[in-house]
Protein backbone atom coordinates (compact mmCIF):
# COMPACT_ATOMS: atom_id res chain seq x y z
CA UNK A 1 0.00 0.00 0.00
CA UNK A 2 1.26 3.73 -1.13
CA UNK A 3 0.69 5.16 2.26
CA UNK A 4 3.02 2.08 4.06
CA UNK A 5 5.50 2.42 1.69
CA UNK A 6 6.08 6.21 2.28
CA UNK A 7 6.16 5.63 6.37
CA UNK A 8 8.80 3.43 5.27
CA UNK A 9 10.74 5.65 3.66
CA UNK A 10 10.00 8.28 6.32
CA UNK A 11 8.41 6.95 9.62
CA UNK A 12 7.48 10.72 10.88
CA UNK A 13 5.12 11.68 7.80
CA UNK A 14 2.21 12.20 9.56
CA UNK A 15 0.20 12.93 6.21
CA UNK A 16 0.98 9.22 5.54
CA UNK A 17 0.29 8.07 8.48
CA UNK A 18 -3.25 9.27 8.53
CA UNK A 19 -4.15 8.52 5.22
CA UNK A 20 -3.45 5.33 5.79
CA UNK A 21 -5.80 5.49 9.09
CA UNK A 22 -8.58 6.88 7.00
CA UNK A 23 -7.76 3.49 4.89
CA UNK A 24 -8.53 1.41 7.95
CA UNK A 25 -11.27 3.15 8.86
CA UNK A 26 -13.16 2.66 5.18
CA UNK A 27 -11.91 -0.91 5.56
CA UNK A 28 -13.53 -1.24 8.49
CA UNK A 29 -16.73 0.32 7.49
CA UNK A 30 -17.10 -1.89 4.56
CA UNK A 31 -15.91 -5.14 6.22
CA UNK A 32 -13.69 -5.90 3.64
CA UNK A 33 -9.45 -7.25 4.29
CA UNK A 34 -7.56 -4.98 2.37
CA UNK A 35 -4.51 -5.03 4.32
CA UNK A 36 -3.16 -8.14 4.86
CA UNK A 37 -2.72 -9.19 8.68
CA UNK A 38 -4.07 -5.63 9.41
CA UNK A 39 -6.82 -7.39 12.54
CA UNK A 40 -9.66 -5.01 13.61
CA UNK A 41 -8.99 -2.26 11.33
CA UNK A 42 -10.97 0.48 13.76
CA UNK A 43 -8.19 -0.35 16.14
CA UNK A 44 -5.26 -0.17 13.78
CA UNK A 45 -7.05 3.31 12.27
CA UNK A 46 -7.57 4.24 16.50
CA UNK A 47 -3.72 3.48 16.85
CA UNK A 48 -2.89 5.76 14.00
CA UNK A 49 -4.62 8.62 14.91
CA UNK A 50 -3.58 8.38 18.46
CA UNK A 51 0.54 8.53 17.24
CA UNK A 52 -0.39 11.72 15.15
CA UNK A 53 -1.91 13.55 18.56
CA UNK A 54 1.15 12.36 20.65
CA UNK A 55 3.62 14.28 18.40
CA UNK A 56 1.04 16.80 16.85
CA UNK A 57 -2.42 17.51 19.63
CA UNK A 58 -3.70 20.27 17.19
CA UNK A 59 -4.01 17.80 14.36
CA UNK A 60 -7.31 18.88 13.35
CA UNK A 61 -7.93 16.02 10.08
CA UNK A 62 -6.77 13.34 13.17
CA UNK A 63 -9.65 14.90 15.48
CA UNK A 64 -11.86 14.13 12.54
CA UNK A 65 -10.45 10.53 11.79
CA UNK A 66 -10.70 10.08 15.27
CA UNK A 67 -14.53 11.35 15.56
CA UNK A 68 -15.31 9.27 12.14
CA UNK A 69 -13.88 6.02 14.51
CA UNK A 70 -16.25 6.43 17.15
CA UNK A 71 -18.93 6.85 15.26
CA UNK A 72 -18.51 3.79 13.80
CA UNK A 73 -18.23 2.04 16.77
CA UNK A 74 -21.61 4.23 17.94
CA UNK A 75 -20.17 6.22 20.45
CA UNK A 76 -22.09 9.47 19.14
CA UNK A 77 -21.13 11.66 21.79
CA UNK A 78 -17.39 11.33 21.75
CA UNK A 79 -18.00 11.06 17.97
CA UNK A 80 -19.54 14.61 18.22
CA UNK A 81 -16.83 16.00 20.17
CA UNK A 82 -13.79 14.86 18.20
CA UNK A 83 -16.13 16.39 14.88
CA UNK A 84 -16.32 19.90 16.83
CA UNK A 85 -12.70 19.91 17.94
CA UNK A 86 -11.83 19.11 14.20
CA UNK A 87 -13.45 22.14 12.75
CA UNK A 88 -12.60 24.51 15.89
CA UNK A 89 -8.89 23.77 15.32
CA UNK A 90 -9.15 24.65 11.39
CA UNK A 91 -12.55 26.60 10.25
CA UNK A 92 -11.96 26.48 6.69
CA UNK A 93 -11.56 22.65 6.60
CA UNK A 94 -14.35 21.87 4.31
CA UNK A 95 -13.61 18.35 4.99
CA UNK A 96 -13.90 18.37 8.51
CA UNK A 97 -17.30 20.17 8.25
CA UNK A 98 -18.45 17.34 6.30
CA UNK A 99 -17.22 14.56 8.36
CA UNK A 100 -19.01 16.27 11.40
CA UNK A 101 -22.13 16.34 8.98
CA UNK A 102 -21.92 12.53 8.80
CA UNK A 103 -22.19 12.57 12.94
CA UNK A 104 -24.54 14.71 12.99
CA UNK A 105 -26.83 12.95 10.58
CA UNK A 106 -26.66 9.66 12.28
CA UNK A 107 -27.04 11.17 15.85
CA UNK A 108 -30.42 12.27 14.76
CA UNK A 109 -29.61 15.72 13.56
CA UNK A 110 -30.57 16.31 10.07
CA UNK A 111 -30.86 20.14 9.55
CA UNK A 112 -27.68 20.44 11.79
CA UNK A 113 -25.97 17.98 9.57
CA UNK A 114 -27.19 19.74 6.20
CA UNK A 115 -25.87 22.99 7.94
CA UNK A 116 -22.51 21.30 8.21
CA UNK A 117 -22.30 20.00 4.54
CA UNK A 118 -23.05 23.75 3.41
CA UNK A 119 -20.42 25.37 5.42
CA UNK A 120 -18.50 22.25 3.67
CA UNK A 121 -19.29 23.25 0.21
CA UNK A 122 -18.78 26.96 0.03
CA UNK A 123 -15.54 26.38 1.51
CA UNK A 124 -15.11 23.76 -1.13
CA UNK A 125 -17.25 24.53 -4.44
CA UNK A 126 -15.11 21.97 -6.46
CA UNK A 127 -15.93 19.58 -3.39
CA UNK A 128 -15.84 15.78 -4.10
CA UNK A 129 -19.11 13.45 -4.71
CA UNK A 130 -18.92 11.99 -1.59
CA UNK A 131 -19.94 15.00 -0.31
CA UNK A 132 -23.24 15.20 -2.20
CA UNK A 133 -23.93 11.31 -1.15
CA UNK A 134 -23.66 12.70 2.57
CA UNK A 135 -26.00 15.77 1.47
CA UNK A 136 -28.59 13.51 -0.22
CA UNK A 137 -28.42 11.19 2.98
CA UNK A 138 -29.25 14.34 5.01
CA UNK A 139 -31.80 15.44 3.02
CA UNK A 140 -33.53 11.83 2.84
CA UNK A 141 -33.93 12.04 6.50
CA UNK A 142 -35.26 15.49 6.97
CA UNK A 143 -38.17 14.19 4.81
CA UNK A 144 -37.26 16.56 1.73
CA UNK A 145 -37.57 13.27 -0.81
CA UNK A 146 -37.60 15.15 -3.98
CA UNK A 147 -34.14 17.11 -3.27
CA UNK A 148 -32.50 13.58 -2.18
CA UNK A 149 -33.77 11.89 -5.36
CA UNK A 150 -32.27 14.22 -7.23
CA UNK A 151 -28.85 14.75 -5.52
CA UNK A 152 -28.33 10.70 -5.38
CA UNK A 153 -29.62 10.02 -8.29
CA UNK A 154 -27.12 12.41 -9.55
CA UNK A 155 -24.21 11.17 -7.63
CA UNK A 156 -25.31 7.45 -8.64
CA UNK A 157 -24.88 8.23 -12.04
CA UNK A 158 -20.99 9.97 -11.65
CA UNK A 159 -20.64 6.83 -9.31
CA UNK A 160 -21.30 4.76 -12.66
CA UNK A 161 -19.57 6.62 -14.70
CA UNK A 162 -16.56 6.54 -13.64
CA UNK A 163 -13.57 4.04 -13.19
CA UNK A 164 -14.01 0.67 -11.08
CA UNK A 165 -11.60 -1.00 -9.08
CA UNK A 166 -10.02 -3.83 -10.76
CA UNK A 167 -11.80 -6.36 -8.39
CA UNK A 168 -15.28 -4.53 -8.46
CA UNK A 169 -17.00 -7.77 -9.60
CA UNK A 170 -15.43 -10.34 -7.03
CA UNK A 171 -16.12 -7.85 -4.15
CA UNK A 172 -20.12 -8.21 -4.55
CA UNK A 173 -20.52 -4.38 -3.54
CA UNK A 174 -18.91 -0.92 -3.99
CA UNK A 175 -18.63 2.12 -2.65
CA UNK A 176 -21.65 3.40 -4.29
CA UNK A 177 -23.93 0.83 -2.84
CA UNK A 178 -25.25 2.32 0.32
CA UNK A 179 -26.16 5.40 -1.84
CA UNK A 180 -28.00 2.78 -4.12
CA UNK A 181 -29.65 1.63 -1.52
CA UNK A 182 -30.86 4.95 -0.06
CA UNK A 183 -31.90 6.25 -3.29
CA UNK A 184 -33.81 3.07 -3.83
CA UNK A 185 -35.34 4.09 0.06
CA UNK A 186 -36.27 7.43 -1.18
CA UNK A 187 -38.41 6.79 -4.28
CA UNK A 188 -39.84 4.11 -2.15
CA UNK A 189 -41.06 7.25 0.36
CA UNK A 190 -42.27 8.74 -2.84
CA UNK A 191 -44.54 5.98 -3.45
CA UNK A 192 -42.05 5.40 -7.43
CA UNK A 193 -40.72 1.92 -6.75
CA UNK A 194 -40.77 2.43 -11.16
CA UNK A 195 -38.44 4.75 -11.35
CA UNK A 196 -35.34 2.61 -9.15
CA UNK A 197 -36.27 -0.93 -10.73
CA UNK A 198 -32.15 -1.17 -12.43
CA UNK A 199 -31.44 -0.20 -9.33
CA UNK A 200 -32.49 -3.26 -7.20
CA UNK A 201 -31.88 -5.36 -10.46
CA UNK A 202 -28.49 -4.46 -9.88
CA UNK A 203 -28.07 -5.22 -6.68
CA UNK A 204 -29.62 -8.55 -6.83
CA UNK A 205 -27.70 -9.43 -9.73
CA UNK A 206 -24.36 -8.72 -7.77
CA UNK A 207 -25.72 -10.64 -4.62
CA UNK A 208 -29.10 -12.65 -4.86
CA UNK A 209 -29.22 -12.92 -1.04
CA UNK A 210 -28.79 -9.27 -0.29
CA UNK A 211 -31.09 -8.77 2.90
CA UNK A 212 -31.69 -4.75 3.13
CA UNK A 213 -32.50 -5.25 7.08
CA UNK A 214 -29.22 -6.86 7.82
CA UNK A 215 -26.96 -4.45 5.81
CA UNK A 216 -28.60 -1.32 6.92
CA UNK A 217 -28.09 -2.44 10.22
CA UNK A 218 -24.41 -3.20 9.57
CA UNK A 219 -23.07 -0.35 7.75
CA UNK A 220 -25.68 2.76 8.74
CA UNK A 221 -24.53 3.02 12.93
CA UNK A 222 -28.14 5.30 13.49
CA UNK A 223 -28.48 6.10 17.46
CA UNK A 224 -32.49 6.34 17.08
CA UNK A 225 -33.95 2.76 15.64
CA UNK A 226 -36.70 4.22 14.15
CA UNK A 227 -33.98 5.58 11.10
CA UNK A 228 -32.95 2.27 10.80
CA UNK A 229 -36.43 0.89 10.74
CA UNK A 230 -37.85 3.81 8.44
CA UNK A 231 -34.78 3.39 5.98
CA UNK A 232 -35.11 -0.54 5.99
CA UNK A 233 -39.28 0.00 4.81
CA UNK A 234 -38.50 2.87 2.50
CA UNK A 235 -36.13 0.49 0.94
CA UNK A 236 -38.70 -2.02 0.78
CA UNK A 237 -41.17 -0.21 -0.72
CA UNK A 238 -38.89 0.74 -3.35
CA UNK A 239 -38.73 -2.91 -4.17
CA UNK A 240 -35.48 -4.26 -2.43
Amino acid sequence: MFYQSALRLDPDYDAARLGLGWSYLDEGIHRESGVPGSGDPLERATELARQVLERNPDSAEAHALVGQIHLHRRNYERAAEAGRRAVALNPNGADWYAHLANTLLYAGRPAAALEAMERARRLSPFSPPWYEARRGHALYLAGRFEEAAAVLGRYIAQADAGPKPENWRNRGVYRALPFRVMLIAVHGALGRPEAVGSHVAAIRARSPNFRVDAYVERYFPYRDESARARLVADAARGGL
